[in-house]
């Protein structure tokens, strides 16, 4: 088992560091020439600081509005609780775009035309990543202890417990939270070019487009690497030491708690925006799909996009899975090596998509693999390359939830490291695994940055078509297109979810 655990993680340094690397060496060299790139002048300067203003705005919202539905889902059982935290996790997975197109069609309908810019970047990308800020915060809040609580009940009133003990207890995660909304929105260029907002992800872009050199993309993608890198490390420390924890040795403690009546009007404004972000989109697409008919018309002609789309989606989940398992273990064992490894899958989190697309252009641009470069094994790497440390993290969570007794007892009892794996620890990880595949197909098949740069020649996947139909205006055939992509991403996420359900 040791030999598969080295293979396993010189393929994810292959596949997720080796495309950035390789980047580097080869880009370094021209420094003289390029290191002008990496300091932003003039209109560059204007374009990263309008990702920055935009990236934290939307984390800061999202973190606010998140948090208030966390706190009031966190102790609610029964059909209302368990309704609306089914309805967030299943509302997560839906793509920006799709959110995008159900905001402008909303605002124009009643003649607002406000939606432009940085602002409707902003309002979108918020209604978007907000159920995902639901959840981590709902999570930072799984983490704390309840006898910590059940403590600070019997001295002090629930808002004090609020403020003095959950709080700050909450924090360190639901920062890490809030500092992914903030990668996402930073390195994201596809919902601010669509209300004409010019960032500074887009114009990376536009160099690679217009000259195609990968070192000049690498030098000016320095500066936005190194402000998610600063936000990436600062945020994440404390997801490191929540992840590292015992969270498996936790009683479950039933806690009532009253809080104050701003809490609970916040709350309440809270869950009105909950209730726009679903009711919008959905309205929006069953508006304009008008009949079942140009639903099947439209899946007709995009057959091709479709398939492609579930391809790579499932082999990009099982290669992230295969190699996340592996290097998910290897976070857990203490020793010198575990703060690089943590740097190794933490770190290009904060890689800007069309790096990570020119990397993977330099690395495999060699004469031997000039086949590869003309299939759809480059959008697969590409996703892995992306999503394969987001798998790591999810693994690890479980890993943190299990109790390492059994895993000890297994090690010690099965006949063999083979039964020891298939009969207890897979089992035990299940609910990990399944969650990080699902998470990983659902994210590939929203993903449009990279795959837009690797795809081969005359390919397309829906998300492509969805990005190109909205710049050229088709709303009736985006909104059944984006039909095909919401259920290509809420059945998977349904799947999982209940799979999830019946191992617990």
């Amino acid at each position: 088992m040791k030999a598969f655990s080295r293979i396993g993680e010189a393929v994810y340094l292959l596949v997720v560091a080796g495309p950035v690397l390789m980047l580097a060496l080869t880009s370094l060299p021209r420094a003289p020439e390029l290191w002008e790139l990496a300091f932003p002048r003039g209109q560059s300067l204007n374009l990263l600081s309008n990702s920055l203003v935009l990236a934290t705005a939307v984390a800061l919202s999202d973190l606010v509005c998140g948090t208030l539905i966390a706190v009031f889902l966190w102790r609610r059982s029964g059909r209302l609780g368990g309704g609306l935290r089914l309805l967030v996790l299943l509302t997560a997975p839906l793509p920006p775009y799709i959110h995008a197109l159900a905001w402008i069609f909303a605002f124009d309908t009643v003649n607002f035309r406000a939606l432009t810019g940085l602002v409707g970047a902003w309002w979108v990308e918020v209604m978007a990543y907000l159920p995902l800020s639901t959840c981590l915060a709902l999570l930072a809040l799984e983490m704390v202890q309840p006898d910590l609580l059940e403590a600070g009940k019997l001295l002090a009133p629930d808002q004090r417990v609020l403020t003095r003990i959950l709080g700050p207890l909450a924090t360190p995660f639901a920062a890490a939270g809030a500092g992914l909304i903030f990668l996402l929105c930073l390195l994201e260029y596809g919902v601010p070019s669509i209300f004409g907002a010019a960032t500074y992800p887009l114009e990376i872009y536009a160099e690679f487009s217009s000259s195609g050199d990968p070192a000049r993309v690498f030098f000016m993608a320095l500066p936005l690497f190194a402000a998610a890198a600063l936000v990436l490390l600062a945020t994440f420390a404390g997801y490191r030491g929540s992840a590292l924890n015992r969270a498996w040795s936790r009683p479950g403690v039933d806690l009532p708690f009253h809080w104050p009546a701003w809490l609970r009007w916040a709350q309440g404004a809270a869950l009105l925006l909950l209730a726009a972000q679903v009711i919008v989109p959905v309205a929006t697409i069953l508006t304009l799909t008008k009949s079942l008919a140009m639903l099947g018309q439209v899946l007709a002609f995009s057959t091709a996009e479709t398939r492609v789309s579930f391809q790579v989606s499932l082999l990009a989940s099982l290669l992230s899975l295969s190699l996340g398992a592996v290097v998910a273990h290897r976070l857990r064992q203490p020793g010198p090596m575990q703060a690089l490894w943590w740097a190794v899958v933490v770190l290009p989190l904060a890689l800007p998509a069309s790096l990570v697309g020119a990397g993977l252009i330099d690395l495999w641009n060699r004469p031997s693999m000039l086949a590869l470069q003309r299939t759809w094994a480059m959008p697969v790497l590409a996703a892995t390359a992306r999503f394969a440390p987001v798998a790591t993290l999810v693994i690890l969570v479980q890993l943190s939830r299990t109790d390492p007794r059994l895993l000890e007892a297994a090690a010690i009892l099965a006949p063999s490291r083979i039964r020891a794996w298939v009969g207890v620890r897979i089992p035990l990880l299940l609910p990990g695994l399944l969650a990080s595949a699902g998470l990983v197909f659902i994210l590939t098949a929203g993903e449009l940055a990279t795959t837009l740069m690797v795809v081969p020649p005359g390919g397309s996947t829906l998300v492509l078509k969805v990005y190109n139909y909205l710049h050229y205006g088709s709303t009736e055939t985006v909104a059944a297109l984006c039909l095909l992509l919401t259920l290509a991403t809420l059945l998977p996420g349904a799947v999982v979810v209940r799979l999830v359900r019946r191992r617990k």
